[in-house]
């Protein structure tokens, strides 16, 4: 037997996602993200590459405007997930060197 249920996923996530500001991007040097709900607890942020793997990772500690370095990471498509409390939303990120 097989079951099917329908629901909508992810709402707290769609509105979370426009309260983040990501730029340049693409990238090569740095990233600038702003947080702009300072109502969330931010805990921290990830970078994945295409391969799944973790590739860096930064506590916030609440901060809302911070640089990350990405100079260290070579050319491609990268994710960027930025975790609270209640969530984690992701973000696309692109190095062109």
């Amino acid at each position: 037997n097989i079951n099917i249920s329908r629901g909508t996923l992810g709402l707290d996530e769609l509105s979370f996602d426009n309260e983040i500001v990501l730029y340049p991007n693409p990238a090569s040097d740095k990233i600038t993200v702003k947080l702009k709900n300072n109502n969330l607890s931010y805990n921290d942020i990830s970078i994945i590459n295409s391969l799944g793997q973790v590739v860096k990772t930064q506590k916030l500690n609440n901060d809302l405007d911070f640089n990350i370095d990405v100079s260290d990471l070579s050319s491609g498509f990268y994710l960027l997930n930025i975790h609270t409390n209640s969530s984690t939303t992701t973000k696309k990120l692109i190095i062109e060197k």
